[in-house]
Formats: C-alpha cells, structure tokens, sequence
C-alpha cells in the first residue's frame, strides 16, 4: 500500500540513498500505487540533503507533471539543496518560483536562501544583505 511505500522511499532517502529511494518511488508507480506529495517530499529532501539540487528540481518536474502541486515545504526543501552547494543564483531564483506558483516564501525560505551566500566560493554577503 501507499503507506507502506512511501516509508520505504522515505527511509532510503533520509538515509541519503537517494537513488535507492528513487528505485522503490518507481516501483510504487509500477504497481499502481499513485505516489503522493509525500512520496515525492521526501525524495526531494533527500536529494536536498546530498547537494543533489538538480535532482530535487527533477523530482519536483516529475511531481507536477503526475497533477500534484508543491507547497512551502517542498519548495523550501529545493532551496535548501542549492544553498547546501553554495549555489546563490538557484537558491534565490526559487523565491521567485515560489511566489510563481502562488506560495509565499517563509522565513525558512529567506534563511536557506541567505546560507547559500555564505557556502558560495566566494562568499556573497551583499546578496544575503539584500534577502534581509
């Protein structure tokens, strides 16, 4: 059942084997279980969490394609992956995309954007000063 997937995809993911997680979240959709928004959550933190943003992003895709729509938390889980590998440009356009799909960014939003300026190379804080 949907329960009993989405614990799988969330331990391999929160485990950082996000391509494992990736495996099981397949297999759910071949046995025709419709993955959910926590299906998809929480392999998008888990590539968050690994500095996989792109991934993230291409979960992301793939959730909206299937007819769900991220809220907050996903989204902030996005940001958070880009400020993990210091990407500033990706991390802010997110607030941009976030406002895009209606959703109004948080203060874990603007926080996970303004790490990124910091573990940028080389560091940015004109940009973090300008987030605040």
């Amino acid at each position: 059942d949907a329960f009993t997937y989405n614990s799988l995809v969330h331990a391999f993911a929160r485990a950082k084997r996000v391509e494992e997680a990736g495996k099981w979240l397949r297999r759910m959709a071949a046995a025709r279980i419709t993955p959910d928004e926590i299906s998809y959550g929480a392999i998008i933190d888990g590539c968050a969490k690994v500095g996989h943003a792109g991934d993230a992003v291409a979960w992301l895709g793939k959730m909206e394609s299937a007819g769900l729509k991220a809220n907050e938390t996903i989204i902030n889980r996005v940001i958070n992956g880009f400020a993990k590998v210091g990407n500033v440009d990706d991390a802010v356009g997110w607030l941009d995309k976030m406002r895009e799909r209606k959703l109004r960014p948080s203060v874990v939003s603007y926080s996970s954007a303004i790490s990124s300026c910091g573990r940028s190379s080389p560091p940015c804080p004109e940009t973090a000063v300008v987030l605040v």
